[in-house]
């Protein structure tokens, strides 16, 4: 995406400049895509089907939908929005798969940035690479 924004095929032949624009689109590109996959996604999905926010689950279920009718509890929407039950919920579901996804970016992405940079790292890399 970021050669079609910058309208270029070899952004390195280019000049530094425009190579130094299309690296930076790209990272930005990158950084939004996993913020929107990882982070706001999940919560979104979660804020609108969970049973303790908005409970539009029940659009999928008619069958649990009637029965809630009858029993007067098929709120949907913010109507069916309890603040202090929505927050707990999601915090309590996604805290660990934050804790666990920034402990693996801080620490396994450095720890393999330097393992291959070691010289036995690199040749074995050669080596697998010219039998394959």
């Amino acid at each position: 995406l970021s050669r079609l924004k910058h309208a270029t095929r070899d952004p390195l032949a280019a000049g530094p400049g425009l190579a130094v624009r299309v690296h930076k689109t790209q990272v930005t590109s990158s950084i939004l895509f996993e913020l929107l996959v990882v982070v706001i996604a999940p919560v979104v999905f979660v804020l609108v089907l969970d049973e303790s926010c908005l409970r539009y689950y029940l659009d999928f279920a008619p069958d649990l939908a009637s029965l809630m009718e009858a029993w007067g509890i098929d709120q949907r929407g913010w109507k069916a929005y309890r603040p202090g039950f929505c927050s707990r919920r999601l915090l309590s579901e996604f805290s660990y798969v934050w804790l666990i996804y920034a402990l693996m970016r801080g620490l396994f992405s450095p720890s393999k940035t330097l393992i291959q940079a070691h010289p036995k790292a690199q040749r074995l890399m050669t080596w697998f690479r010219s039998i394959c």
